[in-house]
């Protein structure tokens, strides 16, 4: 056949080593004989395409859709031929889009099998089992016997925010406290159960397996991995994960472990399982399905084998064809006077597998412009190709030749794929809920009530959806958790230690923060500003102690009944602080660790949580409150970093206003605000003032507010 014959001596001639490239275009018309350079370039050229794209993943991509064109035509085979056994895997999982099952002929690595996931996710769990990320990793893997409805459950029960546990016995323990009430969402008892009877069932099963040593603790090789498979087997699904060869390569694997870490002496655990990992990296398992017309091969694999199609990937300088390793015992110099190869022969090994697949009647290569995220530059067969296409046919000539056709180029498809559908798309609408009253929330606090005037739809997603924003895992200690390790050690410090002065107090205030999730350092970092805030404190209230009638009132729970249109609500409230003071009436503390609101705010109606901790307090609906009390006092006292105090009614653009006014209009607005939510046909809008909103809100995505807001970007 002439085109093969003239395809063989152009591939030849490109990859000719450097020192026969001089007179190139003379020899290159030699070997067209009569036909001319151009006929000879065309007729070897025919079935050779070359594209150009951007990176691996765009490669990938490509070669994927080439493989799956291949099935349109009835018994066409195909086949992807590349030095890199990643790009290869991923190829094979991009044809599943088609259900196109294709196992690359490198294997799949240990790693990424169910038996050696299960095993690397079981290993790293082993250095910190308390660590909710690494817990649920192994609890949601196939291979593990635990129900994975209940790793939900424990997940978005116990698992999220702070973590204030060490271990897993520390995790049971927060359990508990839950069922205590310690949860700013609603928990059901069937979950906490379900979280409870599942953590237990861990804990027997490493019990079971012997596991008890720590992280930090030494033990020695043949211990480590010897408990490591007990606990391994204790947590997977009978019988995984030994079966199959994957089992079988992992086995192995363990038993070279076990030899390995014997010479190593007692070891960190985390010590063994970096060695595993590293050891692992290196396995590939064989096996998988084999498709009877796409193949996935590497070089070697593609000798002696055909396919109508082949296409040649990875054909970038430093990966094919692949520099040799640098020698840090042997230099070229001496390699060659003890008889050992030259390591350049590897390049001509790969320049001969790169021609014999080249020289198949239908090639496509493909060479990308960036790889792992870092610019490349093209193979220099690639780079000598082109110039034997150009010097023949010239520029515009040569790029025909090598190019794929218009209707034929899967850069082409790629895009045609990844275009949005063009369809008359709905315009972005603002969500108006508007549940029947009978749904609407019959209670609420009085910092719900806040939330209802600035983020009504908030409150819709709470008590009508009963939608709660689930906290991230390992987050850092926040601003409302260290509100409420305060008001703890507030509480405690009244009620118990009160005579014993700063120091009791700063130490109630570290351990609560502690038990929130605090690090030692940031807690030796603020002692001293802390121990500065406790002084005032304790300063001013041995001042107010002369202006105060028996014990105060901390940390108290009460709410009152209020009719809107016949229908019942109730206001529910907790007061940091009530005070009776000497001569009559009371003073209601609320203690914030970050900037309390302005009395501006307060009076405008935006802040009405103490007004109405106010009226609260007027009609008893505190314990040991008596109905008809007058309330003189509205106090925000900041109690963080710093130390400081604001009245409310003491005075503000407008002048001072009585407590009782300021309560009243509370009140008044309350009622207003109920009654117009009372309407069915009022709707629960998304921040409906944005100037109101002081926080960001949990349901901002829900309500699709970037799209009908115009906004580009979430924050």
């Amino acid at each position: 056949d002439e085109g093969q014959r003239a395809r063989q001596r152009l591939i030849h001639e490109a990859l000719a080593p450097a020192h026969d490239t001089a007179g190139w275009s003379q020899r290159l018309g030699a070997l067209a004989g009569a036909d001319g350079a151009a006929g000879f370039a065309a007729l070897g050229l025919a079935g050779l395409t070359l594209v150009d794209v951007y990176d691996d993943t765009e490669e990938a991509e490509v070669a994927a859709l080439l493989l799956r064109e291949a099935l349109e035509r009835p018994g066409e085979t195909a086949a992807l031929v590349t030095p890199d056994a990643a790009l290869g895997r991923h190829v094979a999982q991009l044809l599943q889009r088609w259900d196109v099952h294709v196992s690359p002929s490198s294997g799949t690595p240990l790693l990424q099998t169910p038996a050696g996931s299960f095993a690397g996710l079981v290993l790293n769990w082993l250095l910190d089992p308390g660590d909710p990320a690494r817990l649920l990793a192994v609890l949601h893997h196939a291979g593990a016997r635990f129900d994975k409805g209940a790793s939900e459950v424990l997940d978005r029960t116990a698992l999220r925010g702070v973590r204030v546990w060490d271990d897993l016995a520390g995790l049971a323990a927060r359990i508990e406290a839950l069922r205590g009430g310690d949860t700013h969402r609603p928990l059901s008892a069937v979950d906490l159960e379900t979280s409870a009877e599942l953590v237990a069932e861990i804990r027997a099963a490493l019990g079971q397996a012997g596991w008890t040593a720590p992280a930090e603790t030494s033990v020695s090789g043949a211990d480590f991995w010897r408990l490591a498979e007990a606990v391994m087997s204790e947590m997977a699904t009978a019988p995984a994960p030994w079966t199959g060869a994957q089992g079988q390569a992992l086995a192995q694997l363990l038993s070279d472990m076990a030899s390995i870490s014997h010479e190593l002496g007692p070891q960190e655990p985390r010590v063994f399982v970096d060695l595993f990992v590293q050891e692992a990296g290196q396995i590939s398992v064989p096996g998988g399905k084999t498709h009877p017309r796409l193949a996935i091969w590497g070089p070697l694999e593609s000798r002696l084998q055909s396919a109508d199609h082949i296409v040649l990937a990875g054909l970038n300088e430093g990966l094919w064809p692949a520099q040799p390793a640098a020698d840090a015992f042997l230099p070229r110099v001496m390699r060659s006077d003890l008889g050992l190869s030259d390591p350049d022969e590897r390049i001509g090994l790969s320049a001969h597998d790169f021609a014999q697949l080249a020289c198949a009647p239908k090639v496509t290569l493909l060479c990308a412009g960036r790889r792992d995220d870092k610019p490349m530059q093209a193979s220099r067969w690639l780079w000598r190709l082109r110039m034997l296409a150009r010097g023949a046919l010239g520029e515009a000539g040569a790029a025909e030749a090598l190019s794929p056709p218009a209707m034929g180029d899967p850069r082409v498809w790629r895009k045609a794929l990844s275009r949005p559908v063009d369809a008359a798309l709905p315009a972005p609408v603002r969500p108006q809920p508007k549940p029947p009253v009978e749904a609407r929330p019959k209670k609420l606090s009085v910092t719900r009530i806040e939330t209802l005037i600035r983020d009504p739809y908030a409150i819709y997603c709470q008590y009508v959806l009963g939608l709660y924003r689930l906290d991230p895992h390992n987050v850092p200690i926040d601003a409302r958790v260290r509100g409420t390790a305060i008001h703890r050690a507030l509480e405690l410090f009244e009620l118990h230690h009160a005579e014993e002065g700063a120091g009791a107090l700063l130490a109630l205030l570290e351990d609560e923060l502690r038990g929130g999730g605090e690090a030692e350092a940031d807690l030796a970092a603020l002692r001293e500003r802390r121990r500065e805030t406790v002084a005032e404190f304790l300063a001013w209230r041995a001042d107010m102690s002369a202006q105060i009638e028996g014990r105060a009132l901390t940390e108290i729970k009460g709410e009152i009944g209020l009719s809107i249109g016949g229908r019942a609500f109730q206001l529910s409230g907790t007061a940091d602080r009530i005070e009776r003071r000497v001569g009559g009436g009371l003073a209601i503390l609320d203690f914030k660790t970050g900037k309390p609101p302005s009395e501006t705010q307060v009076r405008a109606g935006l802040a009405p949580q103490m007004p109405l901790q106010g009226l609260i307090a007027q009609r008893g609906g505190y314990p040991g409150v008596k109905q008809g009390m007058s309330v003189n006092a509205l106090t925000y006292v900041q109690f963080g970093s710093t130390f400081d105090m604001r009245e409310i009614g003491a005075g503000a653009r407008g002048g001072a206003k009585p407590v009782e006014e300021i309560i009243a209009e509370a009140e008044q607005g309350l009622l207003d605000l109920l009654a117009t939510y009372g309407d069915p046909d009022h709707p629960y809008l998304s921040s409906p003032i944005p100037e109101r909103v002081a926080y960001a809100s949990d349901y901002e995505r829900l309500a699709r507010r970037a799209e009908w807001a115009g906004l580009s970007v979430y924050d």
